[in-house]
């Protein structure tokens, strides 16, 4: 069984997820999902803070302290991402339906799938109760059989020894 990292994106694999017809906006939004939600996005963010906030302090310096050109990327930032973030989960939220009626109508399936196999071996255990009876008879026949020949090979003995006086 293969191990799955976090993270990995599988669900464009599922027979249910048509995965190779996607909208712009699906395809948009799939991406956004993955790494706009990671560990990557947040070093991204960190870094481009740190980095403006380093060039105020040099020569370098166009927005006054206390950074109101940052606290207004920010706030921008934090408006739209909510937006983003919504557009993709409510994306991750049609693929989990897409699979998960997938899977309750593969697990109705496998529901009369199952039904017949246990109609199938009461059947087969039925079968076997009578070939079980039939091998018992048989049996009993041949013990029978093998009775008659051992008589039939005592009355030749004695043909053949000739008459008793």
């Amino acid at each position: 069984m293969a191990v799955v990292r976090p993270g990995t994106r599988l669900w464009h694999r599922h027979p249910a997820v048509r995965a190779h017809e996607l909208t712009f906006g699906e395809k948009a939004a799939d991406w956004l999902k993955h790494w706009f939600g990671t560990w990557i996005a947040l070093g991204l963010v960190t870094v481009w803070i740190a980095a403006w906030i380093a060039l105020q302090r040099t020569s370098i310096s166009w927005d006054l302290y206390p950074f109101i050109l940052l606290n207004l990327c920010l706030s921008c930032l934090a408006a739209v991402q909510g937006i983003i973030l919504q557009i993709s989960a409510n994306r991750g939220d049609k693929v989990n339906a897409v699979i998960a009626l997938h899977t309750e109508d593969n697990t109705d399936k496998l529901a009369v799938i199952a039904q017949h196999n246990v109609e199938n071996t009461s059947k087969l255990a039925a079968q076997s109760d009578q070939i079980l009876d039939l091998q018992k008879q048989q049996l009993d026949m041949l013990k029978s059989l093998n009775g008659i020949q051992v008589a039939i090979e005592g009355i030749q003995a004695r043909l053949a020894d000739g008459p008793e006086d």
